[in-house]
């Protein structure tokens, strides 16, 4: 709620991604979903009424979160279990301890009904992301849904940030959002490239492939300058399915 600046836009957040999950992952009372990097905790206050029998897990890089989410739920909501973990990042988490190209995420094999990571992707560089992926496929049962949204890289979005169009309130004070590009990967700020990450649509396309994905689905945001549409995303939402 701090990060807020009003508690209705908290609320009204954390039911967008409560409605996104159940229309693109099927989410119900039964599911179990990981949820990658849980913030503030926008959605687990969504969360509460609806996760009965299933159970929710988190893993989250700002320790401070964690702290206050195990305190004040998880001695209540015993289906609600918080890790703190110690990841470094350019931006969120410069003193982090470890790569998290490297990390390993702390549940068995097969476990989660649900994978969901809402502006991760975002953050991340293409060698992190597909170490992620991999895990994701670990942990996730075969059927199961990986949600994620990103700032996707096509021809359209090349176009239409070229003219200035992105959205003002990720371009700051730069004329466009995708500034400097890294081969597969482009970024807003020089200095600290993963504070805003864009990544190349078929390289995202052939990791899914690549780690037994299918993806079901590509809603498209209008970070860049497209037409909103029913859905009214900012980021891009790609869906998809492990295959087995």
């Amino acid at each position: 709620m701090r990060r807020s600046k009003r508690i209705k836009d908290f609320i009204e957040d954390g039911q967008s991604q409560l409605q996104r999950l159940i229309r693109y992952a099927n989410l119900n009372s039964k599911s179990n979903i990981l949820d990658i990097g849980c913030g503030g905790g926008k959605l687990i206050s969504a969360l509460l009424p609806v996760i009965k029998e299933g159970t929710y897990s988190t893993f989250e890089v700002n320790k401070e979160y964690i702290e206050f989410w195990s305190k004040s739920l998880a001695k209540k909501y015993h289906n609600f279990i918080f890790n703190h973990a110690d990841l470094w990042h350019s931006y969120y988490n410069p003193k982090g301890k470890y790569k998290t190209a490297e990390y390993i995420f702390p549940y068995k094999n097969n476990v989660f009904d649900i994978v969901y990571l809402n502006s991760i992707f975002t953050h991340l560089i293409p060698s992190e992301i597909s170490h992620y992926l991999t895990e994701i496929r670990r942990v996730l049962k075969s059927g199961g849904i990986v949600l994620a949204t990103y700032f996707i890289v096509n021809n359209e979005s090349l176009s239409l940030d070229s003219k200035g169009l992105s959205n003002k309130s990720l371009i700051k004070q730069c004329h466009k959002l995708l500034n400097y590009q890294y081969g597969n990967y482009w970024a807003r700020d020089e200095d600290v490239k993963e504070r805003l990450v864009g990544i190349d649509e078929e390289w995202v396309k052939d990791m899914y492939e690549q780690n037994n994905f299918e993806i079901v689905n590509i809603v498209y945001g209008y970070w860049c300058g497209r037409k909103q549409d029913t859905d009214n995303t900012l980021q891009d939402i790609v869906v998809a399915r492990k295959r087995y």
